[in-house]
C-alpha cells in the first residue's frame, strides 16, 4: 500500500471483493492508531469498501483488469522463475502496457490521439511504452 500511494498519491476509498484476507485487513487496519501513521508518514485514513457478498458481478471492472495482468505475466513469463526484483520490474511494465489501452474508439483519423489510462496518470504516451516493450525480453532474460 505504501508503494502505490508514493507512485499514485493517496487514496481515500479502496474497493475490493469480499476475500477473507481483505476483510481481515480491514479489521487490521482498524485496529491501528491513524492519528500516529497520519504524523510520521502523513498518510490519512483509507476507507475501504467492500462487494456485497454472494454478487461477484460488482467487481466486474477490476477483474477484467486482473485477467488483463495475468494473462501478461502468462505470457512472458510461461513457466520462468524470476527474482523478486526481476517480477516487480516486470509488474511494473505490465501496469504500464495496460495504462497504455485505449479507453475510447481508435478512430482511423491520426490526428486524434486515444485518451489512455497513462494520459491522466503520468501524460506518457503509448510510443514511450512500446520502446520498453521491443526490448523486454533482453533486459530480463
Amino acid at each position: 500500500m505504501r508503494r502505490f500511494i508514493a507512485r499514485r498519491g493517496r487514496i481515500s476509498v479502496m474497493y475490493s471483493d469480499n476475500g477473507t484476507n481483505f476483510t481481515g485487513l480491514n479489521n487490521a487496519l482498524r485496529q491501528l492508531d491513524w492519528t500516529t501513521i497520519e504524523s510520521e508518514f502523513r498518510v490519512h485514513e483509507i476507507r475501504w469498501k467492500f462487494n456485497p457478498p454472494s454478487s461477484p458481478w460488482w467487481g466486474g471492472f477490476w477483474e477484467r483488469l486482473i485477467g488483463i495482468l495475468k494473462d501478461l505475466l502468462r505470457k512472458n513469463l510461461g513457466r520462468f522463475c524470476l527474482s523478486y526484483e526481476k517480477l516487480q520490474t516486470l509488474v511494473c511494465e505490465c501496469e504500464s502496457v495496460m495504462n497504455s489501452r485505449p479507453l475510447t474508439y481508435i478512430s482511423e483519423e491520426q490526428e486524434l490521439k486515444t485518451l489512455t489510462p497513462s494520459m491522466f496518470l503520468q501524460d506518457i504516451s503509448l510510443n514511450d511504452v512500446l520502446i520498453w516493450i521491443k526490448f523486454k525480453r533482453l533486459i530480463l532474460f
